[in-house]
């Protein structure tokens, strides 16, 4: 997005899929606390706090950081998105708690 931003393209972005951003801060304790636990082997999930946002709200943020007008970023649905592509199906929310 922010590379976006810098060349004056205005994305068009799925307003309807929810997350939360795991920042490499965060995901650096948690496996320095996974590793210091000897935790089991096995799936780990990490993931920063924060109230989930779309993948839209984070765009214009990004936007707004880099100094660009964020009424750039457009929304659209993940339907309208994905008319006439092959793409793999997304949740509407990928939060984890």
């Amino acid at each position: 997005m922010r590379s976006l931003a810098d060349r004056g393209i205005s994305p068009t972005v799925v307003d309807d899929q929810v997350g939360r951003l795991t920042y490499t801060s965060d995901l650096a304790a948690g496996i320095q606390s996974l590793l210091a636990e000897s935790a089991p082997y096995g799936t780990h999930h990490v993931t920063s706090g924060g109230k989930p946002r779309s993948w839209f709200e984070i765009a214009r943020e990004v936007f707004a950081e880099a100094g660009a007008d964020p009424e750039r970023v457009s929304p659209v649905s993940t339907q309208e998105y994905g008319e006439g592509k092959d793409l793999a199906p997304r949740p509407a929310s990928s939060v984890l708690a």
